[in-house]
């Protein structure tokens, strides 16, 4: 059986995302060919995925991606578009940036905003948790009230919106290491303190 958001592609690809994350790409598509860049530096699409070939042409600057291989380069598999609002929802940390008028993703992404929409972001998804965090504890409960209001609204909000509500800015991704965040000793690529093996090189910390 399906619900009322079964065709709603972006919750969907929200969805993805919050299962998915960190693994974000950023598309610079004023390159030639566009340049695919991650946290920790660039990658390719894989032959196999739908949209090998087209990065000219996806309807986003942001890709979410379930694995990431290492031939001849790197290439991620299994990847989509998505907008910067499952980013925003689902993805990692925030912290605005007033005067820049601009959002921080896990201190390395940066996405244009209006202080105000930032502000309203950062408490949206803060609700949300409180929400997620009360059906987790409770799965049989029912949502009501202003709950269930702005789970709608955000249902709403994925499915009406026809452009993204911030911009990324491709070109400046910020390369800040969070902490345990190590530099692997090879080929000098930042990566993730959870791993012990370098993403690029496949050398061990």
């Amino acid at each position: 059986p399906t619900n009322r958001n079964a065709n709603n592609i972006q919750l969907l690809k929200a969805v993805i995302t919050a299962g998915l994350y960190p693994n974000i790409v950023v598309v610079d598509q004023t390159k030639k060919p566009p340049k695919l860049q991650t946290r920790n530096g660039e990658v390719f699409l894989h032959p196999a995925c739908l949209d090998f070939g087209a990065e000219s042409a996806l309807d986003s600057k942001m890709i979410v991606y379930h694995e990431m291989v290492k031939t001849a380069k790197v290439y991620l598999r299994d990847a989509t578009t998505i907008q910067p609002y499952c980013l925003l929802l689902f993805g990692g940390q925030l912290r605005v940036q007033h005067k820049a008028n601009r959002i921080i993703v896990d201190g390395w992404l940066a996405l244009q905003a209006p202080p105000k929409i930032a502000v309203l972001i950062k408490q949206l998804r803060e609700r949300l948790h409180v929400i997620l965090q009360k059906k987790i504890e409770s799965p049989e409960a029912d949502l009501a009230g202003i709950d269930m209001l702005i789970v709608d609204k955000i249902g709403e909000l994925f499915e009406n919106e026809p452009v993204p509500a911030a911009q990324t800015q491709p070109n400046k991704p910020l390369q800040e290491a969070k902490p345990g965040d190590w530099k692997c000793p090879a080929c000098g690529a930042l990566v993730f303190a959870s791993k012990n093996q370098c993403f690029k090189c496949g050398a061990r910390k």
